[in-house]
């Protein structure tokens, strides 16, 4: 049960944090790649279980997608701001 907790923490931290890199622009979006591999890289230092880091890493890539996915459909929804790129081949009514 704590691993899970574990693994769940450090994904989520690492998943939002490439959700933010995804979307983000300019300089910050490299600060939060460079967060995201730092927190791996602890994460990586404290577990040795081959199970634990592919699990780790697995659930970053499917958080990182979630969230950006999340964030995309939000922002259209609410006109929130969105980096103009995302939005080729989407029809906006109105």
């Amino acid at each position: 049960m704590r691993n899970t907790l574990i693994i769940l923490m450090y994904s989520l931290g690492a998943g939002l944090l490439m959700a933010a890199f995804i979307l983000g622009t300019g300089i910050t979006r490299h600060l939060f790649s460079l967060c995201a591999v730092v927190l791996g890289i602890q994460f990586f230092k404290r577990h040795d279980g081959k199970g634990m880091r592919i699990t780790f890493v697995v659930l970053v890539l499917v958080l990182a997608l979630f969230f950006s996915s999340l964030y995309v459909l939000l922002a259209v929804a609410n006109g929130w701001y969105l980096n103009p790129e995302y939005l080729k081949g989407v029809q906006r009514e109105g």
